[in-house]
């Protein structure tokens, strides 16, 4: 059986807590973007304002879409 440690990364000392936080849900927007394989100038709706869907939103922008 692992242990936690195997699950942990220690955060570098020039990254905050909150930046820490988002990486998460940034990697979830960003897989999101990549399966509906986003290119420039796609137009894409988003729906929901949470942490997820304004991730989602920022890679789909990141991508090329309009917004």
């Amino acid at each position: 059986m692992m242990s936690a440690s195997a699950f942990t990364y220690k955060l570098p000392d020039t990254v905050s807590f909150a930046e820490g936080a988002m990486v998460e849900p940034f990697a979830v927007g960003m897989h999101a973007a990549t399966r509906a394989r986003i290119t420039p100038g796609d137009v894409a709706v988003v729906v929901g304002a949470g942490t997820i869907g304004i991730m989602v939103a920022l890679a789909a922008l990141a991508g090329g879409c309009a917004g």
